[in-house]
């Protein structure tokens, strides 16, 4: 009987504690590996926050190995050099790098390259893994400099006159000789070097040296403005290493009251904590005492019986 109950001990044991594992393991994946997946895909989420911070749970989703197909088509508009890396880290031989059907270690992986490169080698991994030999070495300012050499365009940084107006001209055109449709990275990337150049389009539109803008300017013009839109400056995600200004809120400590400070929070949760804990521990300790005195006078009482 002793040896029942002491397997039987045993065997709940055994269970509690494969229970308890099983809901750490749950509560990791939640709480931890999908909870930045979680956030970026619920629409409320994504309305109160902003592009900046919807970018830094995305690096989350794929810092934690988790490059779905949404996560891959963001990072080719926000990513820089670190991000095509690790892209291509991740590379095989012989690979399509545009599927996204199956297992592929970076869905879509071609598309995002081509936004951040500036530069397009097909879908092929071969081919991608061939240019990232001879380029890896450049930063993503050049790679981006000689995606508009293809197109005849020679820009400096800061972007000069005859420049914006090459990149105006690019954003206007529907397709090319050489290439046939114009590839939308290329576009992209010649939208954001004139927005991160501090290109103004209002101030150009209205100068008194372009009274004659040409039509295709103008429509250069028109594709910056719909780009704008949806990638502007001020969201400060995709910017390009000349185009980053000093974030006027870096040392937080200037601007926040003290009580919003680290040291200010802390007492917070403290003043919060431990009069909470130590007023529960006086109760329990009083309802312990008075079990005690009940006890006693119980027994005092059959004593004298």
């Amino acid at each position: 009987m002793r040896v029942f109950s002491r397997c039987k001990r045993i065997t709940f044991q055994v269970l509690g504690g494969l229970l308890i594992l099983a809901g750490v393991a749950v509560s990791y994946f939640w709480f931890y590996l999908y909870a930045p997946f979680r956030r970026t895909v619920h629409p409320d989420w994504c309305r109160h926050h902003s592009a900046e911070a919807y970018w830094e749970e995305t690096q989350k989703v794929l810092q934690r190995g988790q490059f779905r197909h949404d996560a891959s088509i963001i990072m080719g508009y926000y990513a820089d050099k670190v991000w095509a890396e690790r892209i291509m880290e991740r590379v095989k031989p012989g690979e399509d790098m545009d599927s996204c059907g199956g297992y592929v270690p970076v869905p879509h992986a071609a598309s995002a390259m081509q936004l951040i490169t500036n530069q397009d080698v097909g879908d092929e991994g071969d081919a991608w893994l061939e240019w990232w030999k001879a380029n890896q070495s450049k930063s993503q300012e050049e790679w981006i400099l000689d995606g508009f050499r293809e197109y005849g365009l020679e820009i400096g940084t800061p972007v000069e006159e005859e420049g914006i107006l090459g990149l105006l001209e690019l954003l206007a055109k529907t397709s090319t000789d050489e290439r046939g449709s114009l590839p939308f990275h290329a576009k992209y990337n010649a939208f954001r070097w004139l927005r991160d150049s501090g290109f103004d389009p209002l101030r150009f539109a209205l100068s008194d040296s372009r009274s004659a803008v040409s039509e295709e300017r103008r429509q250069g013009l028109l594709e910056y403005a719909k780009l704008e839109r949806s990638y502007p400056k001020k969201d400060r995600v995709g910017i390009l290493e000349f185009g980053k200004e000093p974030d006027p809120y870096a040392d937080y400590r200037e601007y926040l009251p003290r009580v919003m400070l680290p040291k200010g929070v802390a007492a917070a949760y403290s003043l919060m904590v431990v009069p909470t804990l130590l007023g529960a521990c006086l109760i329990m300790l009083s309802m312990r005492k008075r079990h005690r005195d009940t006890g006693e006078d119980v027994d005092a009482s059959q004593g004298r019986d």
